[in-house]
């Protein structure tokens, strides 16, 4: 055997044996999901009578899976809970109201390149 032919069968067992250690020695949790995550307090709001509850990931979860996907309202036992703290950020920092209106440049500070881009004038 040439030595480029040990040397990658070497690679190539270091590979399987590694890869089978991790495979039986990584605790992949529960099938429920990670419990830092799933302990996680949720508000809801019920459409119903107006109150106002926090359930677990966990627990609402729970309730979607038993009640056709509807959170039940302690208060009433009213479906369809909605949750009120949902803040869905895709990507930058969230800005106040006055911060994104001088996030936004004018029309007058931006002019029109032939590729039909919008850039900054520089001045």
């Amino acid at each position: 055997m040439k030595p480029k032919q040990i040397v990658l069968g070497a690679i190539i067992v270091a590979g399987v044996v590694i890869s089978a250690y991790l495979w039986t020695t990584t605790d992949v949790g529960s099938a429920q999901g990670d419990e830092s995550v799933m302990s996680k307090p949720m508000n809801f709001t019920c459409p119903s009578c107006n109150g106002q509850f926090t359930k677990t990931v966990d627990q609402a979860r729970a309730e979607r899976q038993a009640n056709d996907g509807n959170v039940i309202c302690p208060h009433c036992q009213a479906a369809g809970g909605v949750k009120t703290d949902a803040v869905v950020n895709l990507g930058g920092p969230v800005l106040g109201e006055d911060e994104a209106q001088d996030a936004e440049p004018d029309d007058e500070a931006l002019k029109a390149t032939p590729a039909g881009a919008r850039v900054k004038k520089t001045e």
